[in-house]
């Protein structure tokens, strides 16, 4: 220890605090990430970001310096959330490239380690209910006991919304005749305020909600027995399917449907990203390929309608008109001779 050291230990303690806050580490930056980012984020944004720093990030790096991470812890870390599911790993590297473009900002660092790390295909499911399907799921979620569940999938199903923004739905967020659903900001996926029109079917399942309510009734649409908004659906969900006789289809699929079946009834991209609340078109155009079958009749139409003109247009020869008394000339027909031998 230094002459200086041993002379004044308080000021020497307060140099140490104030080196150690120079140098933060990973576990210091999510802090500040998360209270100075993280409530700009939708709710079920914000779950997913502590999410992955509880589970993949802190763990392996959140006490090394900001500024000694390398592009090789960055990489493990994706690889390491690849082994488990490829698409959340991009989502938890995509999150801590994230912090570290803060940091860079903050100054805490000159330069991103996470950049330049290949992120893993992601397949896009294309899993829609058909018509016999969808009788089959509704005619289960109609005969289910637990209504509030059964019924916020039902929401799901008739306006494509999110399961997020059926279940923190409340009722001060639709008209008076159920005819808009106003979402705030801070339910929505995009952090924008969201304002879709309701059909009938949709206004009467929430009237029949309102009637069948007790007079101390919840601010939410689908309360739980305690009041407060209901947390999941997965047991209904999984119960639902089981009796609809359905494989293969998640619950986020239901969003999917909506969108094919208005992509069916002739809705242009634009008309289905209103609905569903997509702020990019890149978003909807997923969906675009399901334009074919429509896009192909419309094709054969035009196409017949040419030939069909066509054939209208063609000149027609008229018949030669026959003269009376006329009689037709004999052909004569020349026989071959007979070849000497």
């Amino acid at each position: 220890m230094s002459k200086f050291e041993r002379s004044n230990p308080a000021q020497h303690a307060s140099d140490l605090d104030r080196d150690a806050f120079s140098r933060p580490t990973v576990r210091d930056l999510f802090q500040r990430y998360e209270r100075d980012f993280l409530p700009r984020l939708a709710k079920i944004g914000q779950r997913d970001a502590r999410r992955y720093f509880k589970v993949w990030i802190i763990p392996h790096i959140g006490s090394k310096k900001v500024e000694d991470v390398t592009f090789t812890d960055c990489e493990l870390i994706h690889r390491l959330a690849s082994e488990r599911t490829p698409t959340t790993a991009n989502r938890v590297l995509a999150t801590l490239r994230r912090c570290l473009n803060l940091a860079v900002r903050w100054g805490w660092i000159k330069r991103n380690p996470a950049i330049g790390i290949e992120l893993n295909s992601e397949n896009q499911r294309d899993r829609f209910l058909n018509s016999v399907e969808i009788d089959r799921l509704l005619k289960a979620l109609d005969e289910h006991p637990r209504r509030d569940s059964a019924d916020a999938i039902k929401l799901m199903l008739f306006t494509g919304c999110r399961r997020s923004e059926a279940l923190s739905a409340r009722w001060e967020q639709f008209d008076s005749d159920f005819k808009v659903w106003t979402k705030p900001e801070s339910n929505t996926k995009q952090r924008r305020r969201h304002r879709v029109p309701l059909s009938k079917a949709v206004a009467i399942l929430l009237k029949k909600r309102q009637s069948q309510l007790p007079d101390a009734e919840s601010p939410f649409v689908f309360p739980s027995r305690t009041g407060t908004a209901l947390k999941e659906v997965r047991r209904t969900w999984a119960r639902v399917l089981k009796e609809a006789e359905i494989e293969g289809f998640r619950l986020h699929d239901l969003r999917h449907t909506f969108a094919s079946l208005a992509v069916s009834k002739g809705n242009s991209l634009p008309v289905i990203g209103a609905l569903l609340g997509h702020t990019q078109t890149q978003t909807t155009a997923r969906y675009a390929h399901l334009y074919d079958a429509p896009l192909l009749e419309a094709a054969e139409q035009v196409s017949q309608a040419i030939t069909e003109r066509t054939r209208d247009a063609a000149p027609r020869r008229k018949p030669m008109p026959v003269r009376k008394n006329h009689r037709p000339a004999k052909v004569k027909l020349r026989t071959p001779k007979a070849k000497i031998r």
